[in-house]
């Protein structure tokens, strides 16, 4: 049986941040492959992590559950180490769901690992010093994970994400997210973003909180695409127009609703036709706005007098305050610029077709 290396041991006496996450992060992205077979480890602490041909892995199973699994726990008998144990595994152990539990010690383990010292008891709250991973860890991004261990620690299991989403946040976080930009206003968006994972709002109401999230998301969407779209619009000689205003079909998605920017471009001509674009973030408005169900919606079509064309259409589902937000808006970046060199040769061409002169 091969020997592996104590995690600990192979991250050193004061790893850096990003060591500890991308580990982190392989942790639990094994650990949701695990859930999705309905298999927890219940017993997640740094002890029992290891590193084995330079992968993290993870060590004693003697308390996993499993489907076929007899039951050996005793009804309100504690189960798990104590700093990193979730409270609802000292008081029901038997019928709590492992899963979230084994994201909660998932969530003091990287606290620990990252600040080098046992974790505090209780909830990873942002508004507590003490309990603010960046109070205890130099590095500039360290603020950046408190609302993701806010979450994962809260004492309500029910309020804790899946161990799939812990798993792709703390892969996000990993990932670099900011390049050099000529254009000094594509740094409003994450500059932005910054601001508000490093804002802590005591006393608003939980509705406000989800209210500043959507808005502050939704400029981050305006700025990144819309921004984006214009630019290659007039590197195609294209000019913004404001004619005819026409209801795009597609916006907004059926059962929500939100804010989009509704753009227009075309070659200045009464006559032809236009690009219209339609980006915004959306939310669930029936039977009432729900903030905690945002996505980014995008529609780009030609409109000629009697139809419209779409060339795309997403909708893409994200939790507020996700860094997930930062990876939609570069993947559908990257979809314009692969798509725009047919969507304007086939615009240009059905403007000659419809009786523009050449």
């Amino acid at each position: 049986m091969p020997v592996a290396v104590p995690l600990l041991e192979a991250l050193g006496t004061a790893p850096e941040l990003p060591q500890v996450v991308e580990a982190v992060a392989h942790i639990a992205h094994i650990l949701a492959d695990l859930a999705a077979e309905r298999v927890s480890h219940r017993d997640i602490k740094p002890e029992n992590l290891f590193q084995l041909d330079g992968e993290p892995v993870i060590g004693d199973f003697g308390l996993v559950e499993y489907p076929e699994q007899e039951a050996v726990t005793r009804q309100g008998q504690p189960l798990g180490p104590y700093y990193f144990m979730a409270p609802e595994m000292r008081r029901d152990a038997d019928t709590a769901d492992a899963e979230l539990a084994d994201v909660y010690s998932l969530a003091k383990t990287l606290w620990s690992v990252a600040a080098c010292r046992d974790p505090l008891p209780g909830q990873l709250r942002r508004d507590t010093p003490t309990l603010q991973l960046s109070a205890h860890v130099e590095h500039s991004r360290a603020k950046l994970l408190e609302a993701l261990l806010e979450r994962c620690t809260a004492d309500d299991p029910s309020e804790r994400p899946r161990m799939r989403e812990v798993a792709e946040e703390l892969s996000w976080w990993a990932e670099p997210t900011v390049s050099t930009q000529a254009d000094l206003s594509r740094y409003v968006a994450e500059v932005q973003r910054l601001r508000n994972a490093t804002l802590v709002v005591k006393q608003e109401t939980e509705q406000e909180r989800l209210g500043r999230l959507y808005n502050a998301d939704s400029q981050r969407v305006q700025l990144g695409l819309t921004h984006h779209l214009s630019r290659a619009m007039e590197q195609a000689g294209l000019v913004r127009i404001g004619f005819e205003t026409r209801t795009l079909d597609g916006w907004p998605p059926e059962n929500y609703g939100g804010s989009s920017d509704l753009s227009r471009w075309g070659i200045d001509t009464l006559a032809s036709p236009w690009l219209a674009t339609s980006i915004g973030v959306v939310h669930r408005a029936q039977p009432e706005a729900d903030l905690k169900d945002l996505a980014v919606t995008t529609v780009l079509a030609m409109m000629t007098p009697d139809s419209q064309h779409n060339y795309i259409q997403e909708f893409k589902p994200f939790r507020p305050e996700s860094l997930q937000l930062d990876h939609i808006i570069g993947d559908l970046k990257v979809q314009f610029d692969q798509q725009l060199p047919h969507i304007i040769a086939h615009f240009l061409t059905n403007c000659g077709q419809i009786g523009i002169p050449r």
